[in-house]
């Protein structure tokens, strides 16, 4: 069977995609390293930033980030172009928002250190007098005043509010504690993965209640969050659009969500109890994982439908389970098509 049965699209998007993608989650590392790492690790952020940030510039000159009703844009474009941005996106929407900035430029020539003084400055929530060389900040009071961009009030979904927020950095921080060490996977990976996966769950109405349902098993808790990773990681090698990973991940997630509802019939109480939470296709295929990955070869015979992601999930139990013996384990005898199953150890081969 081809691998291409199991690839979806890999299009790649626009040219300034990968870059894009890039900057916005290296500046948001650095963010963060300034705001709760070390000297080192502020250092360490800041130098993958710079470069990242340089790369972005150097076509045109500048890289611009807008914040325009609440939406994050790099250069005009959508920050958020799937999960490997989603985290880093909202996180900088947040750091936007919290300072009141409506907009910053780094110029191509930016030094390394101007950058890492603009990040210390902005956590401290400085308004300086001037900016680091090579960067331009307007606040949006600032751009209000000029005529230019005043903000505008807006409707936000019901994911956004404030309240949800402050659960979805809980509950990032719960699932990303409980990380266990998964073979082949570095930890940052696994940690945007499911910083990605809890704000798509957020996004749904309903969304919390398995995450909730999911925390009064510590075990099934740890062993389902590397089940989310790997589906995602082995996902992304196959290559998966980036929109459709965080669905993959969430139904990861609840891939055996069943063994807490009724452990003698966890495939069919999974089955009804995700469909009870609504009929949207984010359900139905978390319902449809959760009834059938267990179910042996006949879930993956249809390798180009909607059954595929079943053979991905079952694939992430099984890496997890033999952890580090999987990479070069025959694993004979498993429902798992032979090109899939070299797609996977391809993927935690590159990220180790």
């Amino acid at each position: 069977m081809a691998i291409g049965a199991y690839r979806r699209r890999d299009d790649g998007g626009s040219a300034r995609g990968m870059p894009m993608q890039l900057a916005v989650v290296s500046l948001w590392s650095l963010l963060e390293a300034c705001r709760v790492g070390s000297d080192a690790e502020q250092q360490h952020a800041n130098r993958t930033a710079w470069l990242a940030v340089c790369e972005l510039a150097s076509a045109d000159g500048s890289t611009t980030l807008d914040l325009i009703d609440s939406q994050l844009t790099v250069d005009g474009l959508p920050a958020v172009s799937g999960i490997d941005t989603f985290a880093a996106a909202h996180g900088l929407q947040a750091f936007f928002e919290a300072a009141a900035i409506a907009r910053v430029q780094f110029a191509v020539s930016v030094a390394a250190d101007a950058l890492l003084d603009w990040a210390r400055l902005g956590v401290a929530t400085c308004n300086p007098a001037s900016w680091p060389a090579g960067i331009d900040v307007q606040r949006r009071c600032d751009v209000a005043a000029a005529d230019v961009m005043a903000p505008q009030p807006r409707s936000r979904p019901a994911a956004e509010e404030p309240d949800s927020r402050l659960r979805s950095v809980f509950l990032q921080h719960r699932l990303i504690a409980g990380l266990p060490s998964i073979a082949g996977v570095a930890a940052m990976t696994a940690k945007l993965v499911i910083q990605g996966v809890v704000d798509r769950l957020l996004q749904v109405p309903g969304g919390l209640e398995p995450l909730m349902l999911l925390q009064q098993d510590e075990a099934l808790l740890r062993r389902s969050i590397a089940v989310a990773v790997l589906s995602v990681v082995f996902a992304r090698r196959a290559g998966w659009p980036v929109e459709q990973l965080a669905d993959l991940g969430a139904a990861g997630l609840l891939h055996d969500l069943g063994a807490i509802i009724d452990p003698e019939s966890p495939g069919p109480a999974s089955f009804r109890w995700l469909l009870e939470r609504g009929n949207e296709d984010f359900w139905l295929r978390s319902a449809l994982i959760a009834r059938r990955w267990h179910d042996g070869a006949a879930a993956s015979s249809d390798p180009a439908g909607p059954l595929a992601v079943i053979a991905i999930v079952r694939l992430a139990v099984l890496a997890y389970d033999r952890g580090e013996a999987f990479a070069f384990d025959a694993c004979d005898n498993v429902a798992v098509p032979a090109e899939l199953m070299a797609i996977a150890k391809q993927a935690l081969a590159a990220t180790t």
